[in-house]
Order: C-alpha cells, then sequence, then structure tokens
C-alpha cells in the first residue's frame, strides 16, 4: 500500500530528525518555565496590585534624589509587561494557587512596607537624638548655642515627611 511507503517514510524522517536535534537543556526549561511564570504573574488581575505594593516597599527608605529611578524603572516595566503579554494570554486564566501566592505576596508587601517605615522612623529619631547630644556636647564645650537641629529640621526633615502620620 502507498500508505504503508508514506508512514515508513516519515517515520524515518521523524526519527533522523529526533537524532540530530538534541534534547532541550536543563537550562533552556529552566528559562522557559521561568519565562511561564512570570507570564503567569503579569497576566493576573492582582499584577498591578502586586507592583504598587512592592513600589511603595521601594520607596520607603530611598532617598528622595533617588525616586526617579524608581519612576524610570517603573516606565520601562510597560515594555516588560508588553514582551510577557502574548506569554500571559497563552497560560490562561490565573489558577486557584496562583490568586492564593498574590492574594498573600500583596499583604506580605503591605506588612514589610510597614516594618520598614516604622524602622526608618526609629533610626531617624536616633539619628535626631544624637545630633542634640552633639549640640548639647558641643555648646557644654564651647559656650555657644548651635542650631544643630534647626538645621537637621530645615534641610534634612523634609527627606522624611512620608514618614509623618497623614
Amino acid at each position: 500500500m502507498a500508505f504503508d511507503g508514506f508512514v515508513s517514510d516519515n517515520t524515518k524522517d521523524m526519527q533522523t530528525l529526533a537524532l540530530n536535534e538534541p534534547p532541550p537543556s536543563a537550562a533552556d526549561i529552566d528559562h522557559w518555565e521561568r519565562a511561564k511564570c512570570k507570564a503567569e504573574i503579569m497576566g493576573h488581575p492582582m499584577y498591578d496590585q502586586l507592583l504598587e505594593a512592592h513600589v511603595a516597599c521601594l520607596r520607603v527608605a530611598t532617598p528622595v534624589d533617588q525616586l526617579a529611578q524608581i519612576d524610570a524603572q517603573l516606565a520601562r516595566s510597560q515594555d516588560v509587561l508588553a514582551k510577557y503579554s502574548s506569554a500571559a494570554a497563552a497560560a490562561g486564566s490565573a489558577e486557584e494557587e496562583l490568586d492564593h501566592f498574590m492574594a498573600n505576596y500583596v499583604l506580605l508587601l503591605g506588612f514589610f512596607k510597614d516594618q520598614l517605615q516604622q524602622h526608618v522612623r526609629v533610626h531617624a529619631m536616633e539619628a535626631v537624638m544624637a545630633c542634640w547630644d552633639l549640640e548639647q556636647s558641643l555648646q557644654s564645650l564651647t559656650g555657644q548655642s548651635f542650631s544643630l537641629l534647626e538645621t537637621i529640621s530645615n534641610n534634612i526633615a523634609p527627606c522624611f515627611a512620608f514618614l509623618l502620620p497623614t
């Protein structure tokens, strides 16, 4: 039969292809798995919340003069999102496990941000107190009054304005 010849010829061709092309390496598989995972996360409805919570953590202790770098990186994130958007569409709808992960990660980042803010507040207060001690020591040595704390409050404190309760 002609069909038998077709199958046997194509089977030989498939075997030749399979033998000539090496199987994907572990690194290739790992890269593909990571890309798939990123695509699923970026395609998730909570991705914007996750990104917002992550950026909020970064902004806590980032010096004011470096905040523009975060904004620039956020602007570039749209390119990354576009790169993975087609893969996200192919990944399909979010699974319950991913929903659970995203919700918990957003909550964890919120808790972490609160902890970071508390840490920065404590250390900022310690720095102000140390300056006050230095001012008092300098005043006792020289008999002159220096306004280190006034300088700090006018020049440095605005950097920590985001820590003040609203």
